[in-house]
C-alpha cells in the first residue's frame, strides 16, 4: 500500500505556523489582489466573469499566507488553510488560463496573474520551494 496520504499531509499540510514575515507580505498582497476583481467589475469595463473569478482565486490564495500567523499550537487550522491556498491556487491558475485561451481577458493581464497563479501553486506544493528548511 502507497504511504502518499501521509507523505502528503507531513511534508505539506502537518506542522506548526512557520510566523515567516513573508506571511505578512503575502497575506496584505493577497487582499489587494482580491480587492482588484470588485474594482474592475465595478469601475472598469467589467471584465469576464470568468477571467474575474480566476484573478479572485488567485487573490485568496496569496491571501492565504495569513494562515501562517496563526498561533503555534493551531497545527490542524494551519494545515487545513495550506491545502485550501493551495487549492485556490490551483483553481485559479486553470481559469485564468482558460480565460486566456478563450481571449477573455487582455493577454498581458492575464499571463501575470496565470504566471502568479502558477508560481503559487508550486511554491505551496508538497515539497515546494517554500516548504523547505
Amino acid at each position: 500500500m502507497s504511504n502518499w496520504p501521509r507523505s502528503l499531509w507531513h511534508g505539506f499540510l502537518w506542522g506548526p505556523p512557520s510566523h515567516r514575515p513573508i506571511a505578512w507580505v503575502g497575506g496584505v498582497a493577497g487582499l489587494a489582489v482580491l480587492l482588484l476583481p470588485v474594482v474592475i467589475a465595478v469601475f472598469g469595463s467589467g471584465g469576464n466573469p470568468l477571467f474575474l473569478l480566476g484573478l479572485a482565486f488567485t487573490g485568496l490564495a496569496e491571501a492565504g499566507w495569513a494562515v501562517e500567523l496563526l498561533p503555534r499550537r493551531a497545527v490542524t487550522l494551519a494545515g487545513c488553510g495550506r491545502a485550501l491556498r493551495w487549492f485556490c491556487a490551483f483553481v485559479g491558475l486553470l481559469l485564468t488560463a482558460a480565460s486566456l485561451l478563450a481571449r477573455l481577458a487582455p493577454l498581458w493581464f492575464g499571463g501575470v496573474v496565470a504566471l502568479g497563479a502558477f508560481l503559487l501553486v508550486f511554491e505551496m506544493a508538497p515539497g515546494g520551494f517554500a516548504n523547505r528548511s
